[in-house]
């Protein structure tokens, strides 16, 4: 379910190798616990936790030095894993000297001990072949716990126990490789990096050989501007020739510039999320720093990507172009949808449908527009011939249709120059029948397409939902209920694969509203001692939970109603920003999924609006919404004579 007006989320998806021709079955079960570190590199506590900050001397090879570098797991599903099988298989045929990662091992951001203990089995498990040369980093998801709790460090004390410190120097032949933490904060909303992690780092660098360095991290710090990387940490790397430094997080590949003789990468995935072309940088790989100790400074590191069955420079995409892609893809204006189009179930229809583009670019975009049909298969042949599929892993046939009860006519492709806005005509037709449920948001696939610096066609998808018009309701007094879906009206990687919640209004004897949500196979996650104000919790609950806001959607709330539907009361917000309890609730969960009732007190008033959404958090830190009616809309009810009751 997905986040709406006040709830909002963001990206995820799937690339497959030449290599990697089909997909993989079923995953073996895990097997019992390990520890990245049972061959006792790391010096533990008392506890059996690796201590921070301490110096590691990895043995010496006899050649050249060769790393590799593992990009993030996280967040994809289940076919992620195939990913990270095939890159071990490959580091075992390629035999580096030392195999790191940059953290987001795990999926993570769980208020659960075990299942997060069983992620990571998952993955160490998987790594096990190669498990004797393994120096893990630490990403957020590895350490930040669901309960949004930055005080809340059993994560990462658990990380510590499983697979190593938080920061740590290895040393290697003549390299070092310094890994740091990136994320101190633990999730408050903050990016930074200490004055106590700076004093060990610049411990570290003095006491490094004059042989090369390099720096491994989760988030790129100096991509972010609280951090001051620029002022703070740049003259000491430069100062100290650190020769790279390599971060993951975004789940896009790119190389950034050089300052200062030091150079900045960012790694993509293996196995993680991904949701656009390759040429975009998303895409399943595994980094490989080749180093010469004798080397001069800015010249002995040389990074390549490598995927199943080829090998990519280490600026396959740079900044300039992934820029253009985050500009096409992350900006609402690019593509304006100005109509609300009625339910299909109003019958057949046709109407007028403008859609408007905007080329933020500095280069021109040719624009093309089709209903959603479902996952296909993107092609590129760059020297070899790949298929993506990444549209698979953001096609929800639950949440969306594209060819069903509506067809959406368009028939141009657009070019559009540099900063050119334009308003293409097109034409919404329905032949449903009049009557039955009211259908799905329609999506359009928007594909913007732009030479990169390479002169390669790099295709941009871009989604949006169309607003379906939402009818008044007529509803009997002790009559039977309107049934209406909760719906996502805006296109989200995070939308869970599942049905709609149900949502049945009827209005009882006296007059009083009758709200009962249905959500079929779902899990009722509770928010347990959640202290954050009320506020908080609404804008992100940690629990499934009812939001309903009563009156015109152009003014204030007349009144507002608040439920976290396992473990606490409805509470209803009064304007003074006191609370009162609703007492007439009712919540009934089983392995079927849970339904939740709720009466309004007193006769609902005739004509009055109402706007409804329904949280789905499956104990996980993301919680996402879907709503009765599209953003800016609120459903009008009405009371009926002896009529009987009519759905929109």
């Amino acid at each position: 379910m997905k986040r709406q007006s006040v709830f909002r989320v963001i990206n995820c998806a799937m690339l497959l190798c030449c290599v990697l021709t089909t997909r993989a079955g079923a995953q073996a079960p895990v097997p019992s616990r390990v520890n990245a570190f049972d061959d006792g590199r790391f010096k533990l506590d008392a506890q059996a936790r690796a201590v921070d900050g301490q110096r590691v001397e990895a043995p010496l090879p006899s050649r050249m030095i060769r790393l590799a570098i593992l990009p993030d797991r996280t967040t994809g599903r289940s076919w992620g894993m195939p990913y990270l099988l095939a890159a071990v298989e490959d580091l075992k045929r390629a035999d580096p000297d030392a195999i790191f990662t940059v953290g987001d091992m795990v999926q993570g951001y769980t208020r659960d001990d075990a299942r997060y203990d069983r992620e990571v089995d998952e993955y160490l498990h998987a790594i096990r072949p190669i498990a004797d040369r393994f120096y893990p980093t630490p990403g957020n998801h590895d350490v930040i716990s669901g309960d949004r709790d930055p005080s809340d460090h059993r994560f990462a004390d658990r990380y510590r126990a499983r697979f190593g410190p938080l920061h740590y120097t290895v040393r290697i032949g003549g390299v070092t490789v310094i890994v740091l933490f990136s994320d101190e904060s633990m999730g408050d909303g903050s990016i930074t990096f200490s004055d106590e992690q700076l004093t060990w780092l610049t411990g570290e660098l003095e006491e490094a050989s004059e042989g090369p360095i390099v720096l491994l991290m989760h988030r790129p710090l100096w991509r972010y501007n609280q951090v001051n990387w620029q002022e703070r940490v740049q003259p000491l790397l430069a100062e100290h020739q650190v020769d790279a430094v390599i971060a993951g997080h975004y789940h896009a590949m790119q190389k950034d510039d050089t300052l200062d003789g030091v150079a900045y990468h960012i790694l993509g995935t293996c196995g993680g999320m991904i949701d656009q072309h390759p040429l975009s940088g998303q895409l399943q790989h595994v980094s490989m720093l080749q180093i010469d100790p004798e080397g001069d400074w800015g010249e002995r590191t040389t990074l390549h990507h490598q995927i199943a069955g080829t090998t990519l420079p280490d600026d396959f995409v740079v900044r300039e172009d992934q820029d253009r892609v985050y500009a096409l893809k992350t900006n609402p204006s690019v593509v304006t949808i100005h109509d609300t189009i009625p339910d299909t179930s109003t019958g057949r229809f046709e109407v007028p449908l403008e859609i408007e583009l905007q080329n933020p670019l500095d280069i021109p975009v040719v624009f093309s527009i089709e209903p959603s049909s479902g996952p296909g298969a993107w092609t590129i042949e760059d020297g070899a011939t790949w298929r993506s599929l990444t549209d698979e892993d953001t096609y929800n046939p639950h949440t969306m249709h594209g060819r069903g009860r509506s067809m959406i006519q368009i028939s141009e492709k657009a070019l559009l120059a540099a900063g050119e806005r334009r308003t293409l005509e097109a034409a919404v037709i329905s032949r449903a029948p009049r009557g039955g449920r009211p259908g799905l948001p329609p999506q359009l696939d928007i594909t913007a397409s732009f030479r990169d610096t390479r002169g390669r066609l790099v295709p941009v998808k871009i989604r949006r939902r169309l607003h379906l018009e939402r009818r008044p309701i007529t509803l009997l007094a002790g009559g039977e209920p309107a049934r209406l879906p909760i719906s996502a009206w805006r296109f989200s990687v995070y939308d869970t694969v599942e049905e709609d919640p149900e949502c049945l209004l009827s209005l009882d004897d006296e007059g009083r509203l009758q709200i009962e949500v249905r959500a079929a196979g779902d899990l009722l996650a509770g928010a347990g001692p959640d202290k954050r104000p009320t506020a908080a919790r609404l804008k992100n609950p940690m629990a499934d939970a009812l939001l309903i806001e009563i009156g015109p959607v152009e003014e204030p709330p007349r009144e507002t109603i608040y439920w976290e539907l396992k473990d606490a009361r409805a509470i209803r917000l009064m304007p003074d920003g006191t609370q009162q309890p609703v007492e007439d609730t009712e919540v009934v969960s089983d392995e079927g999924g849970w339904s939740a009732r709720i009466t309004l007190g007193g006769r609902f008033p005739s004509g009055e609006s109402i706007r409804i959404g329904v949280s789905d958090n499956d104990l996980t830190y993301h919680t996402q919404w879907r709503t009765l009616t599209p953003p800016g809309q609120a459903l009008i009810i009405e009371h009926g004579a002896d009529e009987a009751p009519q759905t929109p």
